[in-house]
């Protein structure tokens, strides 16, 4: 913990769970002190600033049981039943830990084994599902100060399908040709 002076102001300047705070206080040095000696014992008890308060723990299932309620009135139902197919899955792997301790480390993990038994695309769909409720335990419901998701990225390689032509199909072309791809029959 600091005072000091620039310019005609006095400021104070700590460290609060590992974020550098700086608060301007203002002309007089012994305002400065004051606060500062008001701000300890708040900082050593963990409670300085409510804002930066932990939001309190709370599992994936129970989390997961919120999102798919909110998932059946904002979502159409065809996505709302997708939704419930994927959190099945994420049931098997985060269910019984707590939605504060999902590190990007287990959700590359899951990603990976995923990768092995299903499509690219699925996978990146999966993905999606996971960091709409990341993203929505942060910002509008503040069950969580950050996302572990957000650092994880989609799978890239081959998305596209591949379609061929059926033989009914192919006759069909070369038929509405103007004699441009000869030599094929």
């Amino acid at each position: 913990m600091a005072i000091y002076q620039r310019g005609d102001n006095w400021y104070i300047d700590f460290t609060f769970k590992g974020q550098r705070i700086r608060e301007s206080i203002g002309p007089s040095r012994k305002s400065a002190e004051k606060i500062i000696n008001k701000k300890k014992p708040q900082i050593v008890k963990n409670k300085y600033l409510d804002i930066r308060k932990e939001p309190d723990p709370i599992r994936f299932q129970e989390y997961a049981k919120q999102y798919l309620e909110w998932s059946k009135t904002n979502k159409k139902a065809s996505t709302y039943s997708r939704d419930l197919y994927i959190m099945r899955t994420f049931d098997k792997k985060f269910g019984g830990k707590f939605i504060n301790e999902i590190t990007a480390w287990d959700i590359e993990g899951w990603k990976s084994k995923r990768k092995k038994t299903c499509k690219f695309a699925t996978v990146n769909r999966e993905l999606a599902l996971l960091k709409h409720m990341f993203s929505m335990a942060v910002k509008p419901w503040k069950k969580l100060r950050g996302s572990p998701v957000s650092d994880v990225e989609h799978l890239k390689g081959e998305t596209k399908r591949i379609r061929y032509l059926m033989p009914d199909e192919f006759q069909k072309l070369l038929s509405n040709c103007d004699g441009l791809l000869g030599g094929f029959s």
